[in-house]
């Protein structure tokens, strides 16, 4: 699945506390699809970083869901 804020969707129905993510992966669904399939899609160094950093934030959380599931 390419859409983050569903995958975000599905996760809050057993950990509400994935709502605290929704607008990170919201940034970053664009990138699942438009970048993969839309040769035009090319962000500025500047706004991959903040995706780059918005990934690392979900990644965290989600790490520390896992554990302390």
């Amino acid at each position: 699945m390419h859409n983050l804020e569903k995958l975000i969707e599905l996760c809050a129905t057993k950990d509400p506390d994935f709502h605290s993510i929704q607008r990170l992966c919201a940034e970053l669904t664009p990138y699942a699809v438009e970048l993969r399939y839309d040769g035009d899609f090319w962000p500025d160094l500047a706004t991959a970083e903040q995706a780059v950093e918005a990934a690392r934030r979900i990644k965290d959380f989600v790490s520390r869901q896992l554990l302390l599931g």
